[in-house]
């Protein structure tokens, strides 16, 4: 079954018919079952939008009086239509930091199911235009409880991927990832150095060697060191491939947790410039 989200402000209310001259629509979907989540009226026939709100939804006959000289009218072609999915907690621009990155998500999400195969998809990342322009190697959305060997990788185990470049490998919930020895030392992550508070350095047998894995606060600072310095460009680059992603699977308000100056800059330049593609609501940290 295909899905169409109804990318529009409001709710999807049953209309009755126009007592007066019905508002015009810019839009009117038709021709597919469309799924209102009203429980007194679970389906439509026909659904009709303008200024960014969903103004009549109901029968084919009564939304179609809502038709204008510049109305559009779309057929579904039998596809499903549901309102659009609203991000209850996330962080937008971070989702276009995945969508930039490697694949490393297990099944039915991707296919990595163990370690060698989080290798193998960074090799491949390694020859794409994007490693090679910002010399880093990323991937996004392993989980070890999800691998074949049930632990994270090791520093080890990505220097296999590159001993001249970064790798970094963010975990799935965002919290901790691990990195090769190459972004350690970018990272100037030693021996010596301590846990920061609300950090952990996962430590090899001797009790002192970082192993790679990098949890919370000291995830976040190494990830900082070791990410190339962006511009503008790349940051409002990043928050449209953030919106792309949500936007892809059904989203159409998105939420930025804990915004950094930053980012929440990047999110105010893209709005004022009115290259905003879903609603993204930002909190400033």
């Amino acid at each position: 079954m295909s899905i169409v989200k109804v990318c529009c402000l409001g709710v999807l209310l049953f209309a009755s018919p126009c007592l007066g001259a019905c508002q015009e629509a810019e839009v009117i979907y038709h021709g597919g079952d469309i799924l209102t989540i009203n429980d007194v009226h679970p389906t439509a026939e026909a659904v009709a939008v303008a200024e960014g709100k969903i103004i009549g939804v109901g029968s084919k006959d009564v939304v179609l009086k809502h038709k204008g000289e510049g109305t559009k009218l779309v057929d579904l072609g039998g596809r499903t239509m549901l309102p659009g999915f609203i991000d209850g907690h996330g962080h937008c621009f971070g989702t276009g930091l995945q969508a930039a990155s490697a694949n490393l998500l297990a099944p039915p999400d991707y296919t990595v199911t163990d370690i060698p195969g989080i290798v193998a998809e960074l090799k491949k990342y390694a020859q794409t235009d994007t490693a090679k322009k910002y010399g880093i190697i990323l991937g996004f959305g392993y989980d070890d409880a999800q691998l074949k060997e049930q632990r994270h990788p090791t520093r080890q185990e990505l220097d296999q991927v590159s001993t001249d470049l970064p790798v970094y490998v963010i975990h799935q919930s965002g919290h901790l990832g691990t990195a090769n020895t190459k972004a350690l030392e970018l990272a100037g992550i030693t021996a010596e150095t301590s846990n920061p508070v609300g950090g952990v350095i996962r430590r090899e047998a001797d009790g002192k060697t970082p192993n790679g894995v990098l949890e919370e606060t000291i995830h976040y600072a190494g990830l900082i060191r070791i990410m190339p310095r962006m511009g503008d460009a790349e940051m409002e680059g990043l928050a449209k491939a953030g919106m792309k992603l949500y936007a892809k699977h059904g989203y159409t308000m998105a939420q930025e947790g804990r915004a950094v100056a930053p980012v929440d800059q990047s999110w105010m330049r893209l709005a004022e410039k009115g290259e905003m593609l879903i609603d993204v609501v930002s909190y400033p940290d």
